[in-house]
């Protein structure tokens, strides 16, 4: 009988044992960390924000900037699936890797389309050099306030991050990721043959290709400067036939983005009186009774910094184009606006454009035209006294009234004695010294204007239909001015003492004259192309700047001598 029993007893026990050992050994072998790089498998180099995926699942993650990554699988049979803009996608099961590398294929689309390298042009099935091509139709698919923010997502090889959220403002772009430490990782960039940094000066609806010389041997014409590549922008031209009118027109609103949790007013003084009560004090700015006179209506909740630092945000684009021509010319006229406000307060951009240009053939070997491009952007920006006004917001204490009628300004600040009785005052924010948000960022007056004159002209001589001689001088005007005003103010210890004016003015030249031999030979099914370039640039840039202090007379905010 104990015999049996006992048997029986082993068996049930091993029942329950045998599940409970494969419970606990699941996780040992189902979860596994995968690591690796992902790189272009033409030269090597890392894909920066390329995507790692499990198949099946919305499980994944993006290379960063040495195209190195890290997953965690749950099986053995899970399948990867690497894929960047531009690139052939591949899939590899993970099996008992723990370290994957993948070389990405370019994919290889449109080979008879022409493609902008340096000086000159080739066909994409001809081509050596790496070259991403965007098309105008890839740049306006979004509507988007600049074309450097429409290159985001539609270039292989290019990562482009916006790195503030001020209006107009914020895009930074790597090609190939980081080239040097020491220098600017910046690409050039060249707008109808003429090398430019004032960017956000394009619209992107005036953009017909746009490419993106990747490697040495697609940028190499331009020396050091193509370094960390080049951007080549070729804008749109007007064709032959009757006149053409276009006009496009988008608005947008901007969503305040989801809160961060804090306390509201009566949380807030409970939690004080509470951490108080332990050490034996008594902070009578924090009692109910104080409260309900100092703020009034809606004490129990008290103020939201949050919901006072923003505002109600917009975006508008209207462009209008005219274009044209005849056999032997051609022209195209664009005029823009776009305006943005900004969600937080006193934020905002503004720019207007204006483009044209014009191309005329003179006889058989003659041929001359211009582009000019004029812009005006003006920006509303934060002061930075006070730091991040996000940040402020949630620790400023919600104890504290928006506005205070009393103080020089009209805003309420922090630690200001109130009257509760006659004769008797106490701390309005208790120990909480931060300021009032709202107040720094309406009470200052900070704005920044820029003016931009692009401009080329150029004559082509075709003597023979091999041989093509052009000569283009372009121009690079562009000046500017900061206006940082700060009245006085009232705001308890976080008040401003003295009213105060810094301004900045700032102006570049930049000339430039291009001289281009061009042969174009064809023997059978063999082509010769040669290119003789001699270029020369000269630039003159100026700075000045002044700050002033004190301003008996308020509204006269100009700096005198």
């Amino acid at each position: 009988m104990n015999k049996k029993w006992t048997n029986r007893h082993f068996f049930l026990n091993a029942m329950f044992m045998i599940p409970g050992f494969f419970l606990l050994c699941y996780p040992v072998f189902a979860q596994q960390t995968v690591t690796g790089k992902v790189t272009d498998a033409n030269n090597g180099e890392p894909l920066t924000g390329a995507t790692v995926l499990i198949k099946g699942t919305t499980i994944g993650t993006v290379t960063d900037l040495d195209g190195s990554y890290q997953i965690k699988t749950s099986t053995p049979d899970d399948v990867l699936v690497f894929s960047f803009v531009g690139y052939l996608s591949q899939e590899i099961k993970v099996a008992d890797q723990t370290v994957i590398n993948v070389a990405l294929k370019e994919e290889n689309i449109q080979l008879d389309e022409l493609v902008v390298i340096g000086y000159g042009t080739v066909k994409k099935k001809d081509l050596t050099g790496s070259v991403a091509v965007v098309s105008a139709g890839d740049i306006t698919k979004s509507p988007l306030p600049t074309f450097t923010q429409a290159l985001q997502g539609k270039a292989a090889g290019v990562y482009v991050a916006q790195t503030s959220g001020k209006p107009g403002e914020g895009i930074s772009i790597r090609v190939r990721g980081i080239g040097s430490i020491n220098r600017s990782s910046d690409p050039i960039y060249v707008v109808d043959g003429i090398i430019t940094g004032n960017l956000n000066s394009i619209n992107p609806n005036d953009i017909e290709t746009l490419q993106v010389l990747k490697d040495a041997s697609a940028s190499a014409i331009y020396g050091a400067d193509g370094a960390n590549g080049v951007v080549i922008i070729t804008t749109k031209k007007g064709q032959s036939g009757k006149p053409k009118v276009s006009y496009s027109s988008y608005g947008s609103i901007n969503r305040t983005p989801k809160k961060l949790k804090v306390m509201n007013a009566s949380q807030y003084a409970d939690f004080y009186n509470t951490i108080l009560a332990e050490k034996g004090i008594t902070e009578f700015a924090y009692s109910d009774e104080f409260r309900q006179k100092y703020y009034g209506n809606g004490w129990e909740k008290g103020t939201d910094w949050q919901d006072q630092i923003t505002q109600k945000a917009y975006a508008q684009s209207h462009y209008l184009n005219v274009s044209g021509g005849t056999e032997n010319s051609s022209y195209s006229i664009s005029g823009s606006f776009y305006d943005e406000t900004g969600i937080l307060r006193k934020t905002g951009a503004t720019r207007y454009n204006l483009r044209a240009n014009s191309d005329f053939t003179i006889g058989k070997i003659l041929k001359i035209g211009e582009t000019f491009n004029l812009s005006r952007m003006s920006y509303q920006n934060i002061g930075s006294q006070t730091g991040n006004a996000w940040q402020v917001s949630t620790i400023t204490s919600p104890l504290m009234k928006v506005f205070n009628p009393n103080n020089k300004g009209g805003y309420e600040g922090p630690q200001i004695p109130f009257e509760y009785e006659p004769g008797v005052f106490y701390n309005n924010t208790g120990g909480n010294d931060k300021t009032n948000p709202r107040a720094e960022l309406d009470l200052p007056d900070f704005r920044s204007f820029g003016n931009s004159f692009l401009g080329s002209i150029y004559a082509e001589i075709k003597p023979l239909s091999w041989l093509t001689y052009r000569i283009a001088p372009s121009f690079d005007i562009s000046n500017g001015r900061d206006k940082n005003w700060l009245i006085k103010y009232d705001l308890g210890v976080r008040s401003n003492n003295r009213a105060s004016l810094a301004e900045n003015y700032y102006e570049y030249i930049g000339l430039s004259l291009e001289n281009q031999i061009i042969a174009n030979l064809s023997f059978g099914k063999h082509t010769f192309t040669g290119t003789l370039v001699h270029q020369i640039r000269k630039n003159d840039s100026r700075n000045i700047s002044g700050t002033g202090y004190g301003f008996n007379y308020e509204s006269l905010d100009v700096l005198s001598m």
